[in-house]
Parts: structure tokens; C-alpha cells; sequence
């Protein structure tokens, strides 16, 4: 299968070592060239370069599984993906590697000079970290093992879903499609801006009045008269839209004009309101919501994407 060490192969080898125990327990990570083809019913079958199973009962489910990752992760031999386009630490990528990698991180933008470059420095960190990993440990690693063969699956199984699931792809007009349907949702409402003195009764409620009307602030009566807790805060509160308070302070509050100053009595006490401001119900822009909105979708295909290619599959079996 192998005939000799590429760096392509080197690093092959190395990440497959990681996978080795999902497929039917440890193996001997002897050199490729070396490996001893197992035997089944007297015949040579798909040389393993990791050994032969030790006492496996699974035998030929390890040689298929690891013929599968073999030929997943070491470029096809006739050249079909094109030649080597990046080379660092031992490691290599095709030309379609390379491309299919540089056309996601640059996500759109412009293929400039120092862009590429700064995707080729990420590259060789990356083939830094591996070739170290190979150096390491980690092999032995039991609790790294069994993260990177997760790792592994789960990165291949979301693979398979992006570029075969039977659900289609999330588009940008699709994404505008949702936005544009969910208008409500995206919608912030009218609220307005307020400061609130409150009191006990109707009698003291006329006297801040007064004091109001002689020329004292609204800030100054709020911290010496209010009973609300934003008296502290000259009696300024958040913003707020309909439903946060009772019917009574709300009509109250949106019907007076900025400036004004206006008294309501509710269940919960007196309130002297003076406006700030009104704000404009507005609706929040495509573009501050889209990456949610994908995110969102985009774990939905996933989910429905999984359930149709598993029953597509069990129907083939």
C-alpha cells in the first residue's frame, strides 16, 4: 500500500496512528515498509501498516476502516489532485488542498498578497503543531486518543453532512427569506426614556410639584423625595417599551411630550414622571443578525441532514 515515507505519507501515518484504537484496539505502529500483510483463509489480504490485530475479533472491520482513513488522508497516487502546492514541517498539501483551504479562509474576501500569506503562516503552525504531536507522547496518550479519534469522526461526519446532505444548503437568500418572515422578531418596539419621583400619596406628589414649578430639579427632588430606588440615579430608569410597567404609568408615560413633567397615581404608588425622549420602534438590520440567524439554520440542516442520510443509507443496506 505504501512503498515509501513521503512527508505526505509521514503525516498520514501519524494522524492515523490516532485512530488506530477506534478500529479494534492497539496496534504496533512498526514501519510502513514492514508491515505484515495479515492473513485470512491462506491469503494476502490489504497490507495494514500497523500490524496485524492483536487477537482482534474484528479483524477484517480493521483493515477495511483502516484502508478507508488511509485513503482519505494520503492524496491519490496519479496525480488526479495536482501536484504539491504548500510544504512545511514534513507535511504537504495538493494543489486542491490548498485551494479548497485558501478559498475558506479568505471567507470572500479578495485574494490579496499578505492574505494568502497570512493563510500560509497558519499552515505552517498548524504542520508545526502536528509534526510535534508526532514527537510527543500523544500517541500513548489515552485521553488525547480518545479526543482526537472523536475530533476525527465528528469533523468527517459534519464533512459528509456539508457536502452530502440531502437538505439543501443555507443560502444568503435563503437566510433573507427567514429574516424577512420573522419582521416582528426583528423588530425592536417604540420605548421611551423617563425620570420617575416616586411618593406615598397624592398630597405629597403636589407639593414635589411645587418645588418642581418654584425651579428646584427634577434630580434634586428625586433624591430627596423618591422612594424608588432610582432615586440614587436622579430618578433616571432604562428605557422601556409597552409591557414592562402597569397600563396606567405606561399610557401616562408615552403620552407626554419630551420635557413635560406629568403626575399618575397607579397600585403601586405615585409617580411623578418627567420625559426625557421618545424612541422610534426600529427594526434591527439584516446584517447584525445574519451569522445568529445561519447559526441557527445551520444546526437545523445538520439535525435534518443527519435523520434523511441515515434512513437514506439503511435503505441501501
Amino acid at each position: 500500500m505504501i512503498s515509501q515515507r513521503s512527508p505526505r505519507h509521514i503525516g498520514a501515518i501519524a494522524l492515523i496512528a490516532l485512530f488506530a484504537a477506534a478500529c479494534g484496539g492497539k496496534h504496533a505502529t512498526t514501519d510502513a515498509t514492514t508491515a505484515t500483510p495479515p492473513v485470512k483463509g491462506g491469503e494476502s489480504v490489504a497490507v495494514n501498516p500497523f500490524g496485524p490485530p492483536k487477537k482482534a475479533p474484528n479483524g477484517d472491520d480493521v483493515i477495511r476502516q483502516m484502508d478507508f482513513w488511509l485513503a482519505l488522508t494520503i492524496p491519490s497516487a496519479d496525480g488526479s489532485e495536482g501536484p504539491t502546492a504548500f510544504e512545511a514541517h514534513g507535511y504537504s498539501l495538493t494543489k486542491r488542498e490548498y485551494e479548497s483551504g485558501l478559498k475558506e479562509f479568505l471567507a470572500g474576501r479578495e485574494p490579496l498578497p499578505w492574505l494568502e500569506q497570512a493563510y500560509k503562516d497558519q499552515l505552517a503552525q498548524q504542520f508545526q503543531i502536528l509534526r510535534w504531536l508526532e514527537r510527543s507522547d500523544a500517541s500513548s496518550d489515552l485521553n488525547f486518543r480518545a479526543s482526537a479519534r472523536r475530533a476525527l469522526r465528528e469533523r468527517l461526519v459534519n464533512l459528509a453532512l456539508d457536502e452530502k446532505s440531502p437538505i439543501e444548503p443555507i443560502t444568503d437568500e435563503k437566510l433573507r427569506e427567514v429574516y424577512q418572515s420573522r419582521a416582528d422578531q426583528y423588530r425592536m418596539q417604540a420605548m421611551v426614556e423617563v425620570r420617575i419621583i416616586q411618593v406615598p400619596t397624592k398630597d405629597d406628589a403636589d407639593r414635589v410639584m411645587a418645588r418642581l414649578k418654584a425651579g428646584e430639579s427634577f434630580a434634586t427632588c428625586a433624591a430627596t423625595e423618591s422612594k424608588h430606588e432610582s432615586a440614587s440615579r436622579q430618578g433616571q430608569i432604562e428605557p422601556f417599551a409597552r409591557g414592562a410597567y402597569t397600563k396606567d404609568f405606561e399610557d401616562a408615560a408615552f403620552a407626554l411630550p419630551p420635557g413635560e413633567t406629568a403626575t399618575v397615581s397607579t397600585n403601586a404608588g405615585v409617580f411623578i414622571i418627567q420625559k426625557i425622549a421618545n424612541i422610534p420602534a426600529v427594526s434591527i438590520p439584516f446584517d447584525q443578525v445574519k451569522d445568529a440567524l445561519r447559526a441557527e439554520l445551520e444546526a437545523k440542516r445538520h439535525k435534518e441532514g443527519m435523520e434523511k442520510l441515515t434512513e437514506q443509507i439503511r435503505k441501501t443496506e
